[in-house]
């Protein structure tokens, strides 16, 4: 009930925030929390932290064989990655994300 009542601006900074200290408390052990941080970073719309963090959830998928997870997470990568100005190293991440 609290989290619906905040702003939506305060929602973002609340998410980022969150992101920012799992970076920094597990950066020894980031790989335990890509899906999180993704989640976080895509919710606090950090466009390029979201989509890096969907790649990697995208390729841990797909080394612990969950093919529909790692799709699911490549396809939000490229949803993600398009709300950002189309511009040449957007385009060439969005290629990559999708092979």
């Amino acid at each position: 009930m609290a989290y619906h009542s905040l702003l939506l601006k305060r929602r973002k900074e609340v998410h980022e925030a969150i992101a920012d200290k799992i970076e920094t408390l597990y950066s020894d052990r980031l790989e335990e929390f890509y899906e999180v941080l993704a989640h976080h970073y895509s919710r606090g719309e950090n466009i390029q932290k979201a989509c890096k963090y969907l790649k990697f959830s995208g390729i841990k998928a797909v080394k612990n064989y969950s093919l529909s997870d790692a799709l699911r997470f490549y396809k939000e990568a490229i949803r993600t990655l398009k709300k950002e100005p189309l511009t040449p190293d957007n385009k060439k991440e969005e290629t990559k994300s999708a092979c």
